[in-house]
């Protein structure tokens, strides 16, 4: 043990470490146990789906260690990440042993279920629970045996922990039918069936892939839904480990989220939803529907806290005048923690992009793609007037287009609402500029040229004042909603700007309020 604590680890190394181990095990696995189509798995989703059951596994390991070996829970990820190479082992066993077998999860009753974990997995079949397997976790409940008996010295314990193991470990390789048996859907139903009605679900899949033969398909589906339910089922997890194992980390993420910002952004998505949905949409049938959207969202959340992951890497020097209370400066997160964490966000933002579907993710990336040069050198593009507001005008035109698109089946360009777009990039490219009030002493002393740096306190106010007063008025003439109300709206925007402190918080909340109205009447 004193060699493990000796390792240092990162973040981004155990996750690179991790993947590629998988994708090893990836290969190892196509030789032994053949698709059904006879195709090696190296599609997206097959992968998506493999990573997600492998670390919903590891999370579940991590939480009973944590719960049992709470003191020694820095040792923890070292120990899963040393003893990952352990799932090489089924396909070679399969393979050498009995030149090969097929590996499937366990569909069963709920009875059938208990049987097979009273029995260890059950009668060995195929396709199935292969002889590999249960030689794999057989080893993994003697390791976490040995590994609690010698931390705990407590014999009992230790053997809690390896029935604790296996029983989730199970719950893993029986997940399609857990699911079933909780949803009081047949597994082929739920996995078959309702994925092939969803179109956000099919929006995975890119048109150029539409060709495939019906059990690829069908594979691809499985795939998908699968990765769905494993990826609501892994984030609690993994939200449950990081607040028992780093709380004060995640509260201090938690308290420098920016929650108006993310809000903004949560809100143009679900307004590019909406109206893509009146344009084109389609009847909201099953959960993948639902689901599809829930990712969306979560990638927008994901996509934010990195790009305010990295500005705050960047204006550490700004932040020590404007904002004391970020993390950085208050030193409850270090910049080497911050890099690691940003690694993380990245990952996530992808993977929950991906499973919302491809124009989803594209519009992700972009919108991370114009935070990263508005933040980060060698551009650093927010030292440049004008630019810096277009790129933020420009992240959310494509969470609005990505929105847009979620609900549709006809991805054609031409369907976006160019008015709207235009709109959009008008007022935000005049809005922008409101964040630089809060910020002028410490823009001023690191050399950022915004408007208050240029035209001091007083006239920027009322310069970005009147820009966001033409803003609301834009906005009701392009949705063709009452003059009066944007009228209202518009007058009492002037004047939260022009209050003294500055708190951005009353024009956040006017600007929702506004939109929520407006959003409304637009759809009625």
């Amino acid at each position: 043990m004193k060699w493990l604590d000796k390792q240092e680890i990162t973040l981004g190394g155990w996750l690179v470490g991790s993947a590629g181990i998988l994708i090893i095990r990836f290969f190892f696995e196509a030789l032994s146990s053949h698709a059904a189509t006879g195709i090696i798995a190296t599609d997206l989703s097959t992968l998506v789906h493999y990573a997600l059951f492998y670390f919903g596994v590891a999370v579940s390991l991590l939480l009973i260690l944590a719960f049992l070996d709470p003191k020694n829970k820095t040792r923890h990820p070292k120990l899963v990440l040393f003893g990952l190479p352990i799932i090489w082992l089924p396909p070679l066993v399969d393979l050498v042993l009995l030149g090969g077998m097929d590996m499937a999860y366990i569909f069963a009753t709920p009875s059938e279920l208990f049987t097979a974990w009273a029995t260890f997995l059950g009668p060995l079949q195929e396709p199935g629970i292969t002889l590999g397997i249960r030689l794999e976790i057989f080893l993994v409940m003697i390791g976490t045996t040995i590994y609690l008996w010698q931390s705990q010295k407590k014999i009992l314990k230790a053997l809690f922990g390896a029935l604790l193991a296996y029983t989730a470990i199970f719950l893993w390789v029986s997940f399609p039918s857990v699911l079933g048996w909780i949803t009081g859907f047949d597994p082929l139903v739920l996995f078959f069936d309702l994925p092939a009605q969803s179109i956000p679900l099919q929006n995975i899949f890119h048109p150029t892939m539409q060709s495939i033969g019906s059990g690829r398909a069908q594979e691809l589906l499985f795939n998908v839904s699968i990765s769905h339910l494993a990826a609501f089922t892994v984030f609690p997890l993994f939200l449950l480990y990081s607040w028992t194992c780093f709380r004060d980390t995640v509260r201090a993420i938690w308290r420098n989220k920016r929650g108006f910002r993310v809000i903004h952004y949560l809100i143009i998505g679900l307004v590019g939803i909406l109206i893509g949905y009146q344009t084109n949409g389609i009847e909201i049938s099953n959960f993948y529907d639902i689901s599809g959207v829930i990712f969306f969202a979560l990638a927008i959340v994901f996509a934010w806290l990195f790009a305010v992951g990295v500005n705050d890497i960047t204006d550490q020097k700004i932040d020590a005048v404007s904002n004391k209370e970020r993390p950085l400066i208050t030193g409850k997160i270090s910049i080497e923690n911050m890099k690691e964490i940003n690694k993380l966000f990245f990952l996530l933002l992808v993977l929950c992009g991906y499973l919302a579907g491809h124009h989803a993710l594209f519009a992700i990336l972009m919108f991370t793609g114009a935070y990263y040069i508005y933040s980060a050198p060698p551009l650093r593009l927010k030292r440049i007037p004008i630019i810096q507001s277009l790129l933020i005008a420009f992240a959310t035109i494509a969470v609005f287009t990505g929105g847009f698109f979620m609900l549709t089946e006809s991805h054609l360009i031409d369907l976006v609402p160019l008015p709207i777009v235009l709109t959009l990039l008008l007022v935000f490219t005049l809005v922008a500029n409101l964040k630089d009030l809060k910020d002028l002493e410490g823009d001023k002393k690191a050399g950022i040229s915004t408007l208050p740096v240029m035209l001091g306190m007083e006239r920027a106010q009322q310069l970005i004042g009147i820009f966001l007063a033409i803003s609301f008025v834009l906005i009701g003439w392009v949705f063709n909603l009452s003059l009066g109300l944007s009228l209202i709206f518009a007058i009492l925007s002037f004047i939260a700007v022009q209050r003294t402190p500055f708190d951005e918080r009353r024009v956040f909340l006017l600007y929702f309020a506004y939109t929520a109205i407006a959003t409304l009447l637009y759809l009625t």
